[in-house]
C-alpha cells in the first residue's frame, strides 16, 4: 500500500482525499483476491461491499472538490465502474415503490392539468371583468356629474354641457383614485419606514451614551492628575 501511494505522489502517512481513494482501492483489491479463495465468507463478501460504497462517497467527495485529481487517480487506478449514490434513486423491483411512482406522475399531471384550466378560465374572465369594472366606472362618473356640485364651471359661468360636467367628474375620480392608491402605499411602507428610523435612533442613542461614556472618562482622567 505504501509503494502504491509513494508511485501516485502521496506520502505514506498522506490523510487527503486522494489518498484515502488509494488505500480503499487496495483494500477492496485484496479483498476480492481473498473472496475468490474463499467465496461463501459472507462476513467479507459485505466488508467488500461496505468498502466499495465507502469509496464511492470518497469519490464523489474527491470529484467535488478536485476534479483533475479525481481523473488521474480514476485512469491510474483503472476505476471504472465507479457511482454516485443518489439518495432519491428507489429499487425498480418494489411494488410500493411503484405504487408510489405512479401516484406521484398521476398527482402531478393532476395538478398540471389545473393549473391549465385555471389559466384557461383567467384568460377567459379577464376580458369579462374589465368590462364589467369600465361599466362600473362609468356609471359612478354619471353618478358624480349628476351632482349640483359640478354644474358650476371653476372660471364662474354656468355650465349645463353633460360633456364638461362628466370630464370634471372623472378628473375628480382620478384624482381620488391617485390619492387613494399614494395613501395606501405610504401605508404599506410606514413600517418599513418606521423600522429604518427605529435602527437610526437606536445607533443615535448608541453614539450619545458612548460619547458621554468618553467624557466621563475623560474628566476622572482630569481628576486624578490634580
Amino acid at each position: 500500500m505504501n509503494e502504491k501511494l509513494r508511485e501516485l505522489g502521496y506520502h505514506p502517512t498522506d490523510t487527503s482525499t486522494g489518498a484515502e481513494v488509494v488505500r480503499m482501492t487496495v483494500r477492496i483489491r485484496q479483498k476480492k483476491w481473498m473472496l475468490q479463495k474463499h467465496p461463501r465468507n459472507l462476513i467479507m463478501f459485505r466488508a467488500t461491499r461496505a468498502l466499495v460504497h465507502a469509496r464511492w462517497r470518497t469519490l464523489r467527495l474527491l470529484r467535488a472538490t478536485n476534479m483533475p485529481e479525481f481523473l488521474r487517480l480514476c485512469e491510474a487506478l483503472n476505476i471504472t465502474a465507479y457511482r454516485h449514490i443518489d439518495p432519491f434513486e428507489y429499487p425498480t423491483t418494489d411494488p410500493v415503490v411503484e405504487r408510489k411512482k405512479t401516484v406521484r406522475e398521476e398527482c402531478r399531471r393532476v395538478r398540471l392539468l389545473k393549473l391549465a384550466n385555471c389559466k384557461l378560465n383567467i384568460a377567459t374572465a379577464e376580458q369579462n371583468f374589465y368590462k364589467r369594472k369600465q361599466d362600473q366606472l362609468n356609471q359612478l362618473l354619471d353618478q358624480l356629474a349628476t351632482l349640483e356640485l359640478f354644474s358650476e364651471h371653476p372660471s364662474g359661468n354656468q355650465s349645463d354641457d353633460p360633456a364638461v360636467r362628466r370630464e370634471r367628474a372623472k378628473i375628480l375620480l382620478e384624482q381620488l383614485f391617485d390619492e387613494t392608491v399614494e395613501a395606501r402605499q405610504n401605508e404599506v411602507l410606514r413600517g418599513v419606514q418606521e423600522d429604518q428610523l427605529s435602527w437610526y435612533r437606536k445607533e443615535q442613542e448608541i453614539r450619545e451614551k458612548y460619547l458621554a461614556q468618553q467624557a466621563e472618562k475623560a474628566a476622572r482622567v482630569l481628576r486624578k492628575k490634580r
